[in-house]
């Protein structure tokens, strides 16, 4: 591997809404980058609480946002969604998906032992995000190296500065 970089020129970062990114089914570019202290996110107050210190994507103004109907379960909110929406209407947008960063670096590999991020000939510091205590799924070190094992590159959701990069998101593709 070679020195550590420093200018973010040498690797290939691009935003998370993205053009050529897709948040699950949507395109990225539909969507605008916000933390859940935004003020004017077309999502409940709730989800903005749980999200207030992060990086999430919402629906950019001119889209359609799905709702929720009051007083009645869910699977009978479904029902009636479902019963009262032509099959040409336009797809509705999730009020708040959660990106954990602002920028995308495709192709970089994550060292094994999760203390580095290769882009061709681009090294730098990384580490991963400190497991959050509610959640049961965590990619830790030993992930790194599993994903290493199985011979898969990674796309990376990073935050931080130059010469070094937080791993908040990591996607293993082949």
């Amino acid at each position: 591997m070679s020195a550590t970089a420093s200018p973010d020129t040498a690797l290939p970062i691009s935003s998370a809404v993205d053009a050529a990114v897709a948040l699950g089914l949507y395109p990225a570019s539909d969507f605008r980058i916000a933390t859940g202290l935004c003020t004017d996110c077309a999502t409940i107050p709730q989800a903005l609480w749980y999200f207030r210190e992060e990086t999430i994507a919402v629906p950019k103004s001119e889209t359609c946002v799905a709702g929720f109907a009051k007083g009645v379960s869910p699977a009978e909110d479904l029902r009636l969604w479902l019963a009262g929406r032509p099959p040409e209407a336009d797809p509705e947008y999730p009020p708040l998906v959660w990106i954990a960063a602002p920028d995308v670096i495709a192709g970089a590999q994550l060292s094994a032992e999760a203390t580095t991020l290769q882009h061709q000939a681009t090294t730098m510091a990384a580490s991963l995000t400190p497991k959050i205590a509610l959640n049961r799924s965590y990619f830790d070190s030993s992930s790194a190296a599993f994903c290493i094992w199985a011979g898969r590159s990674r796309i990376k959701r990073r935050s931080g500065t130059s010469s070094s990069r937080r791993c908040r998101s990591v996607q293993a593709v082949r």
